[in-house]
């Protein structure tokens, strides 16, 4: 007898269970399939996320070279991923303005890109007055898994003994309207 499927798609004229069984499915599925299954997600996933805050206030000495922010990390998940970073740190009291600011994540070495500062004068007659905020926003990209230690600093080129400013996260001690100011850095890891 002819096989034939009829309109609504159903296989007549045999009886089909005498030939189709689920291993057979499988099996042919396996061997003349091309399909690839990712394993995690997608490109562009978000499959990891940590949020780091420092609100303790610290009067900054000069120096040619200082780490600002460090003893914290980040334990990346797996190597075919990029990180994301974004954050902000505030100052009061600017004192120096043309620092090499930086950051560094696991072997990164000290990263001048995609970090800058802002000023804002909030009293043109005091210039200790003078507000900084540094801000991060950032891509890096590395096979390295597992802890990866995250610094933020800053360095003087010609040797010289500077500071961006005297204050680093300010509060009521600096000027008594002030709340406490804190500094924020996130970081996502997301599938490349």
């Amino acid at each position: 007898m002819p096989i034939s499927i009829n309109g609504s798609g159903l296989v007549t004229g045999v009886n089909t269970a005498a030939f189709i069984t689920p291993s057979s499915i499988t099996s042919n599925l396996l061997a003349n399939s091309s399909v690839t299954i990712p394993a995690i997600g997608i490109s562009g996933s978000i499959i990891g996320y940590q949020h780091y805050q420092n609100n303790t206030r610290t009067a900054l000495s000069a120096a040619t070279s200082a780490t600002l922010w460090s003893g914290i990390s980040y334990t990346k998940k797996i190597a075919g991923s990029k990180l994301v970073i974004a954050g902000q740190l505030v100052f009061s009291n600017a004192y120096s303005y043309n620092l090499g600011y930086w950051w560094r994540i696991g072997n990164s070495g000290n990263r001048m890109d995609s970090i800058f500062q802002c000023h804002y004068p909030s009293d043109a007659s005091r210039a200790t007055s003078i507000k900084i905020g540094w801000f991060i926003n950032a891509e890096y990209t590395t096979s390295d898994t597992g802890s990866l230690a995250i610094a933020i600093g800053w360095a003087s080129v010609n040797g010289g003994s500077d500071n961006p400013a005297t204050v680093w996260n300010p509060n009521a001690s600096d000027d008594a309207r002030s709340q406490q100011h804190s500094s924020d850095l996130t970081i996502w890891e997301v599938l490349s």
